[in-house]
């Protein structure tokens, strides 16, 4: 279910980008907490969560201050 959560606001993100980066970033944050906060601190997630976490929380804090395309 939580996967399912996942790719659910991974899509969102996608199509929300096109339109507004910091909203797209939010999602993205968002989905780097679920990551953490219920695969890797748990202890069920593996290295390849831990990766897509950190590039998450990167790629959400680069996108949320990037200037704004007009």
């Amino acid at each position: 279910m939580l996967t399912l959560l996942i790719l659910v606001l991974l899509g969102i993100s996608i199509a929300v980008g096109k339109k507004n980066r910091r909203a797209a970033a939010a999602i993205d944050f968002v989905v780097a907490l679920l990551l953490l906060f219920f695969r890797v601190i748990p202890g069920t997630g593996d290295i390849l969560d831990t990766i897509f976490m950190v590039l998450f929380f990167i790629g959400s804090i680069v996108f949320f201050f990037a200037p704004q395309e007009s």
